[in-house]
């Protein structure tokens, strides 16, 4: 798993597929571990890709022109899946539009981590270590002027509830998966030790028998050559002087 990767997956509380994207690194349990949250435009209505999930409105909100246009950024309409008026958002409306967080201005506020969907997975594996699916859901209201106890709210989405889904790694999974991580690794890493040392001492006695036939070969020769000089046979002859003279014995060396 890379870093510049995107993992794809379907929320079925959506009742769409959603894109996640590399956040950071976040070592877990001891291994590495890439986080991946969702996308910041998975419920932005101006991106390509969603434009099949703008619902038009039944009524006018937040200043929207009924069946014409569809909720604001950070909310998705669940009414055609769910046969409710029920509204998905981040946590908190995390990352909605100004107009939707206008009706709660109180609404705290925190990091993607603690706010949107986060999975965390081993990038050489890619087994998913945790994942944490924060949705939240809300009620779509309409202001009604006749009916006393409506008239005084406001139109638009009100939250009810958000839930945190929490899956992690199990303690025998993890050990498992740390002994398919390590245990080639160490075999590989001791092998190759022994494997260099045991090359490396080769060579080394290679090396110095490779030495020694060298010296024992050039002695060898050197005493074959003092031989052969010292056992050379040699013959004499006369070799007549001048008139007068005693013949001369001179030796030859062959």
């Amino acid at each position: 798993m890379e870093e510049s990767e995107s993992l794809a997956m379907f929320v079925e509380e959506l009742c769409r597929p959603v894109r996640l994207s590399f956040q950071k690194k976040a070592p877990l349990f001891g291994l590495e571990s890439l986080r991946f949250a969702l996308s910041t435009d998975t419920f932005d209505y101006s991106a390509p890709e969603n434009c099949g999930f703008c619902v038009p409105l039944e009524a006018s909100f937040y200043g929207g022109s009924q069946n014409e246009s569809c909720l604001p950024d950070g909310l998705l309409d669940l009414s055609q899946c769910r046969s409710l008026p029920m509204v998905a958002s981040n946590p908190h409306f995390f990352e909605a539009a100004p107009e939707v967080k206008k009706l709660f201005p109180r609404t705290v506020r925190k990091t993607r981590d603690r706010e949107v969907i986060t999975v965390d997975v081993e990038p050489k594996s890619g087994t998913v270590l945790r994942m944490n699916k924060r949705l939240q859901y809300n009620v779509l209201f309409q202001n009604f002027p006749d009916v006393p106890s409506f008239s005084v709210m406001r139109s638009g989405v009100y939250p009810m509830f958000w839930v945190n889904e929490t899956y992690s790694i199990g303690d025998a999974n993890l050990q498992t998966l740390k002994e398919d991580l390590f245990s080639p690794v160490a075999t590989w890493k001791l092998v190759c030790y022994i494997a260099g040392v045991g090359l490396g001492g080769l060579f080394i006695v290679l090396s110095l028998l490779a030495g020694l036939c060298t010296i024992l070969r050039s002695r060898k020769e050197s005493r074959r050559i003092h031989i052969t000089s010292a056992s050379a046979p040699t013959s004499s002859r006369v070799v007549p002087s001048s008139e007068g003279a005693s013949p001369t014995l001179r030796n030859r060396r062959h």
